[in-house]
């Protein structure tokens, strides 16, 4: 064949081969399009899937009917070809006969092939092998148009329940992507504040202290009682914020008897004990011990796949992870330690219910049991400032009172290394001092600076003053004015002194209350309950 023949051939042969394509195409649309239109419909009836599951499948029919078109097409020969352009020019297989000349022998080949020469001059594929695609496209339109109506007029119907169910399980999972992204974010700012953990407020407080303990001099009483006084407000300030930014274990403890309800069985009474050993040491290996072992129990229970027996063992990590919130709470004071083990008890129940995904809620379990235990060591971080808070600010009472005793020298405690050592010191120097002064002055004791032994001091009546015996014109309540009498002729034989008692008693429970509390620092509950026990003295027998 010559060059012209040969194009000719090949671009009817490729224009058939695009025809079936596109026919086999449309066909393929009519019947999927077919079916979708079923589907929505039976979908509308019963919400067997997600609608918008239902508008991806609608998207993706165009590109599978040509995929499978393609697929399935079979292409066209050239003799195929030769014999579409025969019967579209009327020829008696004359081009049919050139595509099969290489196979044949003959003297007339270079006639056929001059005859063939000059007819594919003249012939345009195009008219030879027309597109009419309308003979598929209007049904296609009408089903189209029909899948249409149905998605736009048809309304939604849940006859089996599966579109409520379907709900749950999304809010379902939802709520689990949720917990795990506040577990991620939390592990972030923990993992941070530990990396860029520097000298914080405590310590600076702490060592500003010290220093203030080393500038002490004897000659300058008055100036060191002011810097006590300053230190003690400063480093109060900083303990009422660690203890408002933590639950009062004292606050939130129950009574004897219902923590005996609570903790009964042996394994919740050895995470008390492991809690209260962890406070009291610092330790926090054991508690750590038992979150790993909660995570290993919960990674195993991923790869159950009996339900029973998934659902039991879930039962007892339940009750494993109550236990340990309300030990956090209670123990450690730590609200985010609660919260982040109350999550992990949360999806773990997840893996439970009808829909969900067992494994993904156990990872979700196990990586809030792994914040867990960064907010114990942040617990543990806390709780260690507020106890050196706590000796800082017993190490400036004892100082104060050794200071009015024997003003306080800096280069006596030059040795001391820790708030401890200065506690320590003063108390030892506090001991020497009580009970040890002079007595030296012009009276019985009284004259003169020192703690004497001096007796009572004497009375002189006959001496003339400016004193005025009278009453104070105010109730006794337990309000801001303690002493307020209003009476009108004689009272009632010791009233005024009974109703005193008890109104200093009641102001007296509630200072008690608000130490219990935490709301008062550690620094000023000695003074406080010691002024309380001189105003409001325990009744003796010979007062009733």
């Amino acid at each position: 064949m010559n060059d012209v023949t040969t194009h000719l051939l090949e671009k009817v042969r490729r224009r058939m081969a695009l025809g079936q394509w596109a026919e086999l195409t449309m066909l393929n649309l009519l019947v999927l399009t077919a079916s979708m239109t079923v589907l929505t419909i039976v979908n509308r009836l019963t919400a067997f899937a997600p609608e918008q599951m239902i508008m991806y499948v609608w998207l993706a029919i165009v590109p599978a009917a040509a995929l499978l078109a393609a697929i399935f097409l079979k292409r066209p020969t050239l003799s195929e070809a030769a014999h579409q352009v025969d019967r579209a020019l009327g020829e008696k297989d004359l081009f049919l006969t050139v595509s099969r000349l290489s196979s044949s022998v003959g003297e007339y080949q270079p006639v056929v092939l001059a005859v063939a020469h000059a007819k594919a001059q003249s012939v345009v594929p195009a008219k030879v092998l027309p597109w009419n695609p309308s003979r598929r496209i209007r049904p296609l339109l009408g089903l189209i148009l029909l899948a249409g109506g149905i998605q736009f007029f048809l309304p939604q119907w849940d006859l089996f329940g599966n579109r409520a169910q379907a709900a749950v399980i999304e809010q379902r999972s939802a709520q689990l992507n949720l917990t795990r992204k506040m577990t991620e974010v939390r592990k972030t700012e923990l993992k941070r504040a530990q990396e860029s953990r520097e000298m914080t407020q405590d310590q600076q407080l702490e060592e500003n202290l010290k220093l203030a303990f080393q500038k002490m001099e004897p000659s300058r009483k008055e100036e060191n009682r002011k810097e006590l006084l300053k230190q003690q407000k400063e480093i109060s300030q900083q303990w009422k914020v660690k203890a408002a930014s933590k639950s009062s274990p004292s606050a939130s403890r129950s009574s004897p008897s219902e923590e005996g309800q609570k903790f009964g069985d042996e394994e919740t009474e050895t995470l008390r004990k492991k809690a209260k050993e962890a406070l009291r040491s610092g330790n926090m290996q054991p508690l750590k011990e038992t979150m790993e072992q909660i995570k290993d129990e919960l990674e195993q229970l991923a790869k159950t796949e009996d339900p029973v027996e998934r659902a039991e063992k879930l039962e007892q990590l339940k009750k494993r992870l109550e236990n340990l919130e309300k030990l956090a709470r209670e123990e450690f004071g730590s609200e985010e330690m609660a919260k982040a083990l109350e999550r992990a008890r949360k999806q773990a129940q997840m893996a439970q219910k009808d829909g969900g995904n067992p494994s993904e809620a156990m990872q979700a379990a196990m990586e809030s049991m792994e914040l867990s235990e960064m907010e114990l060591s942040q617990a543990m971080e806390n709780l260690k400032d507020m106890q050196n808070l706590e000796k800082a600010l017993k190490a400036i009472q004892a100082a104060k009172k050794l200071n009015e005793l024997d003003p306080l020298d800096g280069e006596k405690c030059k040795q001391c290394q820790s708030l401890s050592d200065y506690e320590k010191l003063y108390k030892e120097m506090l001991a020497k001092c009580n009970g040890q002064g002079d007595g030296k002055g012009n009276g019985n004791g009284l004259g003169g600076e020192g703690i004497g032994r001096g007796g009572k001091a004497q009375e002189d009546d006959s001496v003339e003053t400016s004193f005025v015996d009278e009453k104070s014109q105010s109730q006794v309540t337990a309000g801001k004015m303690l002493l307020s009498i209003k009476t009108q002729g004689l009272g009632e034989k010791g009233q005024a002194s009974e109703d005193y008692r008890k109104a200093a008693t009641a102001v007296k429970q509630g200072v008690a209350e608000a130490i219990q509390q935490e709301q008062i620092p550690p620094g000023y509950h000695e003074s406080i309950k010691s002024y309380f026990d001189q105003v409001a003295p325990e009744k003796t027998g010979s007062d009733k």
